[in-house]
């Protein structure tokens, strides 16, 4: 079944290869599923204890609508990792309707740079997108 539970497993066992282009293919592999299974098993990998699966799922929220995205409570963890690559990640999948709670303290403490970067550009979404979040 396209999307099951066990293709996101299989995508998952990839998340941690040494090349960034095979673990960057799989995030966008994993954010094209769009079988329920298949999206609870993704976020349940940002719970993972391994921090590229956390990562390859967080990416592949970002291809989902926003509604369909974890809330920024369950998304937490991700916020404060001490992997900056996670906390990049986490700052780009938030709803944009929770950004700003969430997201304005990254942008003025983040020990990151590109942490911080991608929190004020997060912020500052174009008015499209905040247009689709009141529909």
């Amino acid at each position: 079944m396209p999307g099951s539970r066990g293709e996101v497993d299989a995508l998952l066992a990839q998340a941690d290869d040494h090349n960034k282009n095979v673990r960057n293919r799989v995030a966008r592999e994993l954010g094209k599923l769009a079988d329920p299974d298949a999206r609870e098993a993704i976020a349940e990998a940002t719970r993972s204890a391994e921090w590229r699966r956390r990562f390859a799922a967080a990416r592949a929220m970002w291809m989902w609508p926003d509604a369909q995205r974890l809330p920024a409570s369950e998304l937490q963890a991700l916020l404060t990792d001490q992997h900056d690559s996670l906390r990049w990640a986490a700052v780009r999948t938030l709803p944009m309707r929770e950004r700003l709670h969430a997201v304005g303290p990254l942008a003025a403490t983040d020990p990151s740079p590109t942490v911080r970067r991608a929190a004020l550009l997060s912020l500052a979404a174009p008015t499209s997108l905040v247009k689709q979040e009141a529909e």
